[in-house]
């Protein structure tokens, strides 16, 4: 993915201004990438504890798509690479409100969180299949 930085224009900018619009980060879509939407990149690199340098690069794109999921919306699976999102956090928060250690909160579906998952299947008396 290229980098989006400030006096870009077009589709990957309306890309990135309806993602940060999705999350609450930016007041509307636009196709340019102007100092109100590099105010809301920086805002979110800030919120999600990225490097806070107001262009959009790999990690902000990724962590972009990461907080566009909520519990629910797909099947959160065992894969490789493994599944990340704002989903898999809310899985992991409540496993741990429930006192199932699916151990620190990350958003990443990995070993942990399997464990965590099958746990809670078999004190549910449901099948442990993760």
């Amino acid at each position: 993915m290229a980098l989006l930085r400030r006096g870009d224009r077009g589709g990957a900018v309306r890309d990135l201004s309806t993602r940060l619009v999705a999350s609450g980060a930016h007041a509307s879509a636009t196709d340019v990438f102007d100092d109100s939407l590099e105010a809301s990149v920086r805002d979110f690199q800030k919120e999600r504890g990225l490097r806070v340098d107001g262009i959009c690069g790999p990690e902000t794109w990724g962590a972009l798509i990461e907080s566009g999921f909520q519990l629910g919306d797909r099947l959160l699976y065992l894969s490789s690479p493994m599944l990340r999102g704002d989903d898999v956090t809310e899985l992991q928060r409540r496993l741990n409100l429930l006192g199932v250690d699916a151990g620190r909160e990350d958003g990443i579906r990995g070993g942990e969180t399997e464990t965590a998952i099958r746990q809670f299947q078999r004190n549910a008396g449901t099948t442990a299949d993760g």
